[in-house]
């Protein structure tokens, strides 16, 4: 029998209605059977497929026609069965499609029904927790479309066009460009699971470089959602702000607020209010779009972050060089600009960003005013992200948002040249930290609580040595008011690495012999700082001064033990044991000179 009569008695209609079932039915099916339609589709190409074989043995003339038909096959009954929650089934499907186009894998008949079969291989071994098998099949299905493209240059023929009887009137240059796109659209897909299974293996570089030709190419033939394309887009910026390429992670933001602006204007407010009647997927459909808007500020707050971050740790470093080489210099020789300046071209969208892009710049900033620009535009988001994100329902995101807040006012400090702006800029860090912390229950988020608990600590900690520093610069001796607030700030710096400790204590209130692998830097930098804190007071009483100095050596000298007793643990905390060890060392010789000096017995 003909491929055409076959397909005109009964071959066309019976794939048409599996199809159905499998790719529309199936949604519709309930709880208690949600793999009926599966299995209903399951059937009809199971017996499309006997009826396919059949021919094959008795068509010659038609037998590669049927082989291709029989590849088809197989790989819906993979697609299928993986679907249906049997894997190795559907692996055997699919491999036997693979085995029966292997020396045709360049026809036109037969390329994207092989493409097909090698992607849903390379996602079965994806989700087997196998990227290196996975990267295998997708690899070659990038070369198939490679090779193709170089050898043939034509569109291959759709799988399912093999089951459709040719008509008379049919449009050929539409056929073509449907084609056409049928295959641009599996390469795309191809592309799209590479750059996942890259990321699984930890080649970050790579895995980055396909996820952004995946959203050109998305972006470029309009196929894609606006709300999905958008996210892609903000979550490739963060690879790039990782790495320090600011011009290529302010495009990535820039085109995925351009994108998301499609569905509409950037809302005027992000806050989402429940309606009493209202289920949640109901909820979760209007919160769509401004979760969206919100998860993208939030990147968009992480790119100014580390925009500010990096050009401090660049100034630090060119202070560093021209201190170094101070002796070298001409006296009117200007330091060079150490700046690695990112010379190959940005992977750019085809859109005019010129708009979105010129509220922030992509380059480091050098002085607090330029800081203070993008520390103002930064804000913006952070008060768009709380918005959406609020405490009664978002904890944990409201929370991030919050410390992220205040890391903006701290790098925001160290591009200020005075003191006690600086301080100032502190102490907003501590006022919005400790409302947070009056606002969480610790029982259920402790692990929160303990980051504010540090945060909290070491920002006072921070504001001590501004007011030492003030009083340095004024080289006078201090009031009696800058010794009272040296000495507060001191102490609350004190409580709050006490009050993180104590949330590592046993149900005995003991500190544990070792802690776990999270909590052990952690732990032993809080009790090394506290050393640090001890002697920091400014006392006149010599009994204080020396209760303060042996406060500061039980601290030094239980990070020392600590090491003694877990050895494995010293390489986390090697220059603060070094330190440690040196002033377990020197103060007792200082409570000596303490007590010599004022003729008395501690």
């Amino acid at each position: 029998m003909a491929v055409e009569d076959f397909l005109r008695r009964h071959g066309e209609e019976k794939f048409k209605e599996a199809l159905r079932l499998q790719d529309d039915e199936a949604k519709n099916d309930p709880e208690t059977e949600p793999y009926k339609s599966f299995y209903k589709a399951r059937e009809i190409f199971h017996d499309l497929k006997r009826d396919v074989d059949k021919q094959r043995g008795d068509n010659s003339d038609g037998v590669f026609n049927f082989m291709v038909m029989s590849a088809v096959l197989h790989l819906k009954l993979g697609i299928n069965y993986v679907g249906s929650e049997e894997p190795s089934t559907g692996e055997e499907h699919l491999n036997k499609c693979l085995e029966l186009l292997a020396e045709h894998r360049l026809d036109e008949k037969c390329c994207v029904t092989l493409m097909s079969a090698l992607n849903e291989l390379g996602i079965l071994w994806a989700t087997r927790r196998n990227p290196e098998k996975a990267l295998g099949y997708l690899e070659k299905s990038e070369k198939l479309y490679i090779g193709y493209k170089h050898d043939v240059g034509n569109s291959p023929e759709m799988p399912e066009e093999h089951f459709e009887v040719k008509q008379q009137d049919q449009d050929e240059g539409q056929l073509v460009q449907k084609r056409k796109e049928h295959f641009e659209d599996k390469h795309t897909h191809t592309l799209y699971y590479l750059a996942q299974v890259y990321g699984k293996l930890e080649e970050n570089q790579k895995s980055a470089e396909y996820c952004h030709e995946t959203l050109r190419r998305q972006l470029d033939t309009r196929k894609y959602e606006p709300v999905d394309w958008a996210l892609n887009a903000a979550t490739l910026s963060q690879f790039y702000i990782s790495h320090n390429n600011f011009p290529q992670a302010r495009h990535c933001l820039a085109s995925a607020s351009y994108v998301l602006q499609e569905l509409g204007d950037v809302p005027q407010t992000l806050t989402v209010t429940p309606d009493d009647d209202e289920s949640q997927e109901e909820l979760n459909k209007r919160e769509r779009l401004p979760k969206a808007w919100a998860d993208i500020y939030r990147c968009w707050i992480k790119y100014g972050l580390m925009l500010l971050e990096y050009s401090q740790a660049r100034l630090y470093e060119q202070l560093d060089k021209q201190y170094s080489d101070e002796q070298n210099l001409d006296e009117n020789k200007v330091v060079e600009d150490t700046e690695d300046e990112k010379n190959e071209s940005i992977f750019k969208f085809n859109l005019e960003l010129t708009a979105i892009e010129s509220e922030i710049t992509d380059k480091s900033v050098t002085e607090f005013e330029q800081a203070r620009e993008v520390f103002l535009t930064v804000q913006k988001w952070v008060k768009s992200a709380k918005e959406f994100y609020v405490l009664d329902g978002y904890c944990t995101d409201y929370v991030e948002v919050v410390q992220d807040h205040s890391k903006l006012y701290k790098l925001l400090a160290g591009f200020e040249h005075d003191l006690d702006r600086q301080s100032k800029m502190h102490k907003r860090r501590v006022d919005m930290l400790v409302d947070i912390l009056k606002q969480l229950n610790m029982q259920h988020y402790l692990l929160i609580s303990r980051q504010l608990i540090y945060e909290l600590a070491e920002t006072y900690s921070h504001m001590l040595d501004i007011k030492l520093a003030i009083i340095e610069e004024n080289g006078m001796p201090p009031s009696s008011r800058a010794v009272n607030k040296i000495n507060q700030l001191a102490t609350l710096s004190l409580d709050q690495y006490q009050a993180y400790l104590d949330t590592l204590k046993d149900t005995n209130k003991q500190l544990p012999s070792k802690y776990s692998e999270e909590d052990e830097r952690p732990a032993m930098v809080a009790h090394f700082c506290m050393g640090r804190l001890h002697s920091k007071y400014i006392e006149s009483d010599p009994a204080v001064q020396i209760r303060n100095v042996k406060r500061s050596l039980d601290c030094y000298q239980y990070v020392v033990d600590y090491c003694k007793r877990n050895p494995e643990s010293e390489p986390k905390v090697k220059s603060e044991k070094e330190i440690c060890e040196e002033m377990v060392l020197l103060l007792p010789s200082k409570m000596d000179r303490i007590r010599a000096q004022s003729q008395c017995v501690y």
